[in-house]
């Protein structure tokens, strides 16, 4: 079982759920990448506190979280546009005015603030820009560089 391996490869216990709501609800942190059309984390499966991240609403009709946990959370995208056209916003039916998205950027440069109580929900809802993988890739090559790991190889071939 998966959940069994992964807990003796990183030494953490493994507490298999019968249930997503089981499980949700004693998450303090939830990560989501499906193809799903239909939300399924809504609110009363959430505990306060929690942080989810859903990276499944990437494209047009696909979401992942319902438009109450949306609303009752500090909601923060890559892109608020994308993120009402073709992203969690959008997926479930919202606008910007629904929601008070904040963009990731803003919450880094130290414009809005996060989370300001224990108790909040965050949401970060990504709809994959590609700067975000080119930003971690070249952390990992330049760690694998600075601990000379990895192999390296032409591109010009």
């Amino acid at each position: 079982m998966f959940a069994d391996k992964m807990s003796k490869e990183l030494n953490i216990p493994d507490c298999p759920s019968k249930s997503l709501e089981e499980a949700t609800k004693q998450a303090e942190i939830i990560i989501s990448a499906t193809w799903s059309e239909e939300p399924f984390l809504f609110p009363k499966m959430i505990q306060p506190g929690t942080h989810i991240t859903t990276l499944g609403a990437d494209q047009p009709g696909k979401c992942e979280i319902s438009a109450e946990l949306i609303q009752q959370s500090v909601f923060i995208c890559d892109d608020i546009d994308l993120s009402e056209k073709m992203g969690a916003i959008g997926g479930v039916g919202l606008t910007r005015k629904d929601v008070d998205p904040y963009e990731l950027g803003e919450v880094l440069a130290g414009c809005r603030s996060g989370r300001t109580s224990p108790e909040e929900i965050t949401v970060f809802a990504s709809v994959g820009l590609a700067f975000q993988d080119l930003v971690v890739a070249w952390n990992v090559y330049r760690k694998a560089i600075e601990k000379g790991i990895g192999e390296s190889f032409d591109f010009k071939l």
